[in-house]
């Protein structure tokens, strides 16, 4: 592992201030697979190309992508399309419920599933308990958790605070996730009423 055992410890208990420049939200690199995508022809290119994407550790928005008509065109068809869906609005632990939908994710899948899976409870919760974490993510110990965290913090993802005293994450921000077609009127209602709020 490339975390410092110093650099853990200091981290524990304080915010993760990352530098503009240094985020991943400065340029998108989901950009650079849409010509191909745009050009690509029959399922095996297009496979091929979907896994290029998920194995980028960089890529956590698919969204432009999974709007492209020759990605639509496998929709329903493809195990990687539905391997896209899943990293686009899904969770670790959706993953490991039904197996068999998927094709076996690698190693760095696993961990960049597991970070947008906290990037997706971050987003709803601001305590996360370890436990809790641990569970979802299928995590064998408070070590690796923590490891997850420091990562999504650097890589800006999240932003929060580690107690590790009362064993918890406590979330001050986290990353806009893609947005399924049929949440954008959910999410109009919630603004409305927030807007309504902040007048009264």
């Amino acid at each position: 592992k490339h975390w410092e055992k110093k650099s853990k410890k200091s981290l524990a208990n304080k915010l993760i201030s990352i530098p503009k420049q240094q985020t991943i939200m400065e340029v998108d690199p989901i950009e650079q697979y849409l010509p191909i995508a745009k050009t690509s022809k029959g399922a095996k290119a297009l496979e091929s190309l979907l896994q290029q994407v998920i194995d980028n550790p960089n890529v956590f928005v698919f969204g432009e992508l999974l709007d492209m008509p020759t990605i639509k065109e496998i929709a329903g068809k493809s195990k990687y399309h539905d391997l896209l869906l899943l990293f686009a609005y899904g969770t670790y632990e959706e993953y490991n419920q039904n197996k068999s939908k998927y094709p076996v994710l690698t190693g760095s899948q696993e961990k960049k599933l597991r970070q947008l899976s906290l990037v997706e409870y971050a987003a709803h919760s601001k305590t996360l308990s370890y436990s809790f974490l641990i569970e979802k993510l299928c995590l064998p110990n408070v070590r690796e958790l923590e490891d997850i965290i420091i990562e999504c913090i650097y890589t800006n993802l999240v932003e929060g605070k580690m107690d590790q005293k009362g064993q918890c994450f406590q979330v001050f921000n986290a990353m806009g996730r893609d947005v399924k077609a049929g949440d954008y009127e959910r999410i109009r209602d919630t603004l409305e009423r927030w807007g309504e709020y902040t007048r009264t």
